[in-house]
């Protein structure tokens, strides 16, 4: 979800402004990272990142690795939930 979307599907009424960025502040964020990934499994609905010593019960063979490279970010997602999909889940 998009900040500013989330805000107008709480409060569609307040006002919104812009400020700089803060020293430390980030962009973007990273779920998976290319190191992440080489251990990400992709199950029908998700992603589970094993651990190295696997012992959830998960096997990697219940889903399909991810490809060389990837990692999942949000500078580079493409798919958002719309402002109404926010407020469903609100």
């Amino acid at each position: 979800m998009k900040i500013l979307d989330l805000a107008k599907a709480i409060a569609p009424d307040s006002a919104t402004f812009a400020s700089a960025i803060r020293p430390g502040e980030k962009l973007h964020e990273e779920m998976i990272s290319l190191g992440g990934s080489r251990r990400t499994i992709e199950l029908t609905d998700r992603y589970v990142i094993l651990p190295t010593i696997n012992n959830w019960g998960i096997s990697a063979r219940e889903g399909k690795p991810l490809p060389e490279g990837f990692s999942f970010r949000s500078d580079t997602n493409t798919e958002w939930l719309s402002i109404d999909q926010l407020r469903q889940l609100v």
